[in-house]
């Protein structure tokens, strides 16, 4: 009786059995996507054009096309979930500790684009970003998929394989272009990657990097750093997992590649969030270490071998970037104009027809020039004169004490009125409607003095630029904390002629249409409420993981990918204080968080077993 019950169950079990090819799907999203190229030309919506003036079409190669699969496979894997569900070879879970922070964050999303000035370019996604309210509902329904989908360890087996494609491939570009041979600059890769209407551009592709840096299909050398963030852990852990040395060997060979792809993204972001992910690791896996330490011994050796090779052969740029992690190191604090510049705050810059305010934290100057007179004229702020003198390059100066800084030329070749002060300076043009200044959107009259987050006053330089850029995004967030202002729409309400800012700490005339911060990026667009709905997700996981791990004996590859997964998500969240989110990384990045669920949820799901059989 017993035995037929069993082979009852057998056949049941057999029946209810899936192949692991319908996750293909995600597979995709999480390790062919990345490396998804195709060339495409843009057409600008009218938005668009306000930011590139003289441009109504934009040639893109990374980011449209893997816009448009991610929605696609995303779909895709959603109608398998339910197929599988519907078919009785899977039971759908709806957790609240899930549904109900996805929900909000995509309910959100949705209104948010229903918020946005243009619904259609909300729909599709900024020009070079591409992350429409379809691509951002879409990174909470792959979370919810993931979940599900993960089921068997034997789908980990598949997960893994899959990655070891993305590595592989992501090595075999990342080290042509470290070495100076970038594949995508041969005429047979670029005929692979354009269609054939666009095949005139072969052989005319331009890349914006050079040697010694790696920035594979990622658009951009910070997001390899993210990506290095996210998958440096997961292929370490696959080394502690391998029993014996051939699977050790092979693990090893893909962790070397990622440890490339790390140190020759050249990426402090990415860096940093490594750094933070092995201490977490560390932490983690801290009561096993002592039972391998021979492949502890192995993964340092790696870590060492390849810095000592790749910063030989970039001439010190890898140990210079670990060195910009220090306050002492970073660039960008540098004084402009040398350590022996008389620099200011400046507080305001202003226009006012044929009127400029330049305002200052020390001595502040208004220029004017005399429709009558056709001169111009000096004076403060209080409208008391200022005399002027000529320097022996022709440049107007100002005899009274304190302005030695300020000098006025004009340039016959840009027919502009050079402006100099305090190390920094902007041109200005005089038109029959007054002084105008070139910036984004074209030559206008038009300056903002934008609301700014006082405590990074003099900060604007930290981080690249980033410090001005956080310092005006912040206060974007009180008009977006219920509703965001839509998908994409950052670009159109980032203060973009805030020229006092500018003159701090960042480009006269470069449009800014990110954050450089995924959390910001997140709350502006779809709304605070919406970002913390999803980083509720997020802290929960943490929590739920250290639970999971904490002291654990690690055994099975369900165990040591769910450290390894879960190591990468955080590195990967801060690489993205610094990172924006991008159509390159995110969805793996969404779809790697559900296959973190499901793996916790599986090791419980064992450990609960296991206790059922020893009571």
């Amino acid at each position: 009786m017993a035995k037929n019950n069993y082979a009852r169950r057998s056949k049941r079990s057999r029946k209810n059995e899936y192949s692991t090819a319908w996750l293909i799907p995600l597979f995709f999203i999480i390790a062919i996507l990345p490396m998804w190229m195709r060339g495409t030309v843009i057409d600008l919506t009218e938005l668009e054009e306000s930011m590139w003036i003289g441009q109504d079409t934009r040639f893109d190669i990374f980011s449209y096309w893997k816009s448009i699969w991610f929605i696609l496979t995303t779909i895709g894997a959603s109608l398998i979930m339910a197929w599988l569900h519907f078919d009785k070879k899977i039971k759908i879970l709806w957790p609240l500790w899930l549904v109900v922070p996805l929900g909000i964050y995509i309910f959100f999303s949705l209104v948010s684009w229903l918020n946005a000035p243009d619904l259609g370019l909300a729909a599709r996604g900024f020009i070079e970003i591409f992350q429409g309210v379809f691509v951002m509902m879409a990174y909470g329904v792959i979370i919810f998929v993931g979940f599900n989908l993960i089921r068997r360890e034997k789908d980990l087996n598949v997960l893994v394989k899959s990655l070891w494609v993305l590595w592989g491939l992501v090595f075999f570009i990342g080290f042509s272009q470290f070495f100076g041979f970038d594949v995508f600059r041969w005429e047979f890769v670029q005929r692979l990657i354009l269609p054939a209407r666009l095949s005139e551009l072969v052989g005319n592709l331009n890349f914006t990097f050079g040697p010694r840096t790696i920035y594979a299909t990622m658009y951009n050398t910070n997001f390899v750093g993210s990506y290095a963030a996210i998958m440096v852990p997961i292929s370490m852990v696959l080394i502690l997992y391998a029993k014996e040395p051939k699977p050790v060997a092979i693990a090893s060979i893909f962790f070397a590649f990622n440890v490339f792809a790390w140190y020759g993204s050249n990426a402090r972001s990415g860096l940093m969030g490594v750094l933070v992910a092995a201490v977490i690791l560390g932490a983690l896996w801290f009561f096993e270490a002592r039972k391998q330490w021979k492949k502890m011994v192995l993964i340092l050796g790696i870590f060492v071998g390849l810095f000592v090779v790749m910063n030989t052969a970039s001439n010190g740029t890898t140990l210079s970037q670990f060195v910009g992690l220090t306050p002492a190191g970073e660039g960008s604090l540098d004084t402009p104009g040398g350590e022996d510049a008389e620099t200011a705050y400046i507080e305001e810059f202003n226009i006012d027809g044929y009127e400029v305010e330049i305002i200052t934290d020390k001595k502040s100057v208004v220029l004017t020039y005399g429709q009558d007179s056709g001169g111009l004229s000096f004076t403060d702020l209080d409208g008391t004169p200022l005399t002027v003198g000529i320097n022996e390059s022709g440049a107007l100066t100002l005899n009274e004490e304190g302005y030695e800084s300020f000098s006025f030329q004009f340039n016959s070749g840009t027919s502009a009125l050079e402006t100099d002060f305090y190390a920094t300076g902007i041109d200005i043009f005089l038109t029959p409607e007054g002084w105008q200044v070139q910036g984004v959107g074209g030559l206008s009259a038009d300056t903002v003095n934008a609301p700014r987050v006082q405590l990074l006053d003099g900060l604007e330089r930290v981080a690249s630029g980033r410090g001005y850029i956080w310092s005006r995004t912040i206060p974007m967030l009180t008009e977006s904390f219920f509703v965001g202002y839509g998908p994409d729409m950052y670009v159109l309400n980032f203060p973009q002629r805030d020229f006092s800012g500018r003159l701090n700490g960042f480009t006269l005339n470069g449009i800014n249409d990110k954050p450089h911060n995924m959390f910001l990026q997140i709350a502006v667009n779809v709304g605070v409420v919406a970002f913390l709905a999803l980083m509720s997700l997020y802290l929960f996981y943490f929590w739920d993981s250290i639970k999971v791990y904490w002291k654990r004996d690690f055994a099975t590859l369900t165990e040591y990918l769910g450290l390894g997964v879960l190591t990468g998500i955080f590195a990967y969240l801060v690489a993205g204080v610094f990172n924006d989110q991008i159509i390159s990384l995110a969805p793996m990045f969404y779809a790697m968080t559900g296959v973190g669920f499901a793996l916790n949820r599986m090791i419980k799901a064992d450990d609960e077993k296991y206790a059922d059989a020893n009571q």
